[in-house]
This record gives structure tokens, C-alpha cells and sequence, in this order.
């Protein structure tokens, strides 16, 4: 494969993923106008009566109707899914698919460039052997270096996130210190939060926001609208720059 065609591969990954960060919005924006008008449908139901739905049952059945819930309930449920849930939600997998794209970046570089398998930063373990499981179970040794570097970027997917960095600048040549690129960080962190920590800020999020954290310790990371659309921009523009990096690296497409 040529640089160009390097060049190529890593273009299309930066279409496709801001493709799916937009897709992404837009989906939120048409789905909260039909919650909010469903909302307004339901501002006069009633208090007190339930009305009956159907959901997921193991008991013999596909479906069993043993949900209950007044259109008072029923317009909270739908108004915290408007108001929180979709951008929370979208957050985790907008942040795992980006998180795929840097890695296929990652990927196509080092196979293009066998010697960047022996690359390695502080912080980072050096890949210094191949694992005999791989070797084993490869028909020859261009799959065996295949394999070997979705293992090395397997293991670089768990390092935190600044040393990840490192690692990606340093085999990529692309610069990482642009302020977006700590915009992600800390995006990551809030991320981590809604997964793993009911998104009550705890040290472990301090440490990876740094200067950008959004809250104290033991506090709710705020979610809304404009923070969402801030996560858009933020990995649209890292992914921007190193688009424009990687043009100057490889040459014009």
C-alpha cells in the first residue's frame, strides 16, 4: 500500500466518523420533537389512572402486559429521556465509536509502516515479542503481523487516555496538543462517569479531566443539550486536525 493510499484509507475514516457524529445529532433533534409533542399531548391526562403496557417477559411468553403507568408518570418518563437520557446516552456510544476510529487510524499507519509496531512511549509496556497463539494460528507471516498489531492496539486501548496520546502522536506524527484534543480527555472522563460511576464525580475523573474538569468531587456531572453538542464539535474538529496532519505526512489526496 502507498502513502496515498494510506492517505486514502485515513480520509475515509475521518468521513465516516463525522458522518456518524452527525447522523448522530440529527437523530436527537428529530426524536426530542417527537417526545416533546408527545409530552404536550399528555399535559392533561390523568392523575390516577393506569393505563396498561406491554414489555419483555421471560415467563413462557415474548410479551406479557404487566407494565402499568399513569400518563403522569408516563410524561416524566418521556420528559427525563428529553432532557437527559438521549444525550447521556449518546454520549457513551458517540465517545466508543470515536474511540474505534482513532484505533483504525492507529491500525492503518502501523501496517503501512511495519517498524512503528516497535514504537513505544513512557507510561506504555514495549511490544517486544509476538504472543505463540498468534503465530500458531497463522497461515503466514503477513497474517501473523496482522495479528500482532491488532494486539498491540488491543493493549493501547486500555492505556489512559493522555498516555494513549503519547502513543498515537508518536506513531501517527500527528500533534496532540491542541486544545481539542484535552476537550476529548475530559469527554472521555464524563463518559467513564455515566458508565461506571453514576456519573458522581470522583477522583478518577478528576485526574483525567485536569484544568477542563466540569464539577467537585461527589457532585453530578451536568449533562444538557449544550454540553452534547460541545462533545459533537469537539471530536469532529480532533478528528479534523488530524485529517490536516496527516495530509501533510502523507501528501495531498
Amino acid at each position: 500500500m502507498s502513502k496515498k493510499s494510506l492517505n486514502k484509507k485515513i480520509y475515509r475514516l475521518h468521513l465516516d466518523i463525522i458522518k456518524e457524529l452527525n447522523n448522530s445529532h440529527i437523530f436527537i433533534q428529530k426524536t426530542r420533537e417527537i417526545l416533546n409533542n408527545e409530552i404536550h399531548q399528555l399535559k392533561n391526562g390523568s392523575d390516577n389512572v393506569d393505563r396498561t403496557y406491554t414489555v419483555p417477559s421471560r415467563k413462557g411468553k415474548l410479551f406479557t402486559k404487566e407494565a402499568f403507568r399513569t400518563d403522569i408518570e408516563l410524561k416524566q418518563i418521556l420528559i427525563t429521556i428529553t432532557e437527559r437520557d438521549l444525550f447521556e446516552n449518546f454520549i457513551v456510544t458517540n465517545v466508543s465509536k470515536f474511540e474505534n476510529y482513532l484505533l483504525k487510524t492507529l491500525s492503518e499507519v502501523i501496517l503501512e509502516f511495519p517498524e512503528k509496531l516497535k514504537i513505544n512511549t513512557p507510561g506504555l509496556k514495549a511490544y517486544k515479542s509476538v504472543p505463540i497463539d498468534l503465530v500458531t494460528g497463522s497461515k503466514s507471516v503477513n497474517e501473523i503481523f496482522q495479528k500482532a498489531v491488532a494486539d498491540r492496539i488491543n493493549h493501547i486501548s486500555y492505556a489512559t487516555p493522555q498516555k494513549y496520546f503519547d502513543f498515537f502522536e508518536e506513531v501517527t506524527g500527528c500533534p496532540t496538543n491542541d486544545q481539542e484534543f484535552s476537550d476529548f480527555l475530559e469527554i472521555k472522563a464524563t463518559r467513564d462517569l455515566l458508565v461506571h460511576n453514576d456519573k458522581v464525580i470522583n477522583k478518577i475523573y478528576l485526574e483525567k479531566a485536569g484544568k477542563n474538569k466540569r464539577g467537585k468531587i461527589n457532585q453530578k456531572i451536568p449533562i444538557d443539550s449544550e454540553y452534547f453538542d460541545f462533545t459533537i464539535a469537539t471530536m469532529k474538529r480532533v478528528s479534523g486536525i488530524i485529517r490536516r496532519e496527516m495530509n501533510k505526512i502523507f501528501g495531498d489526496i
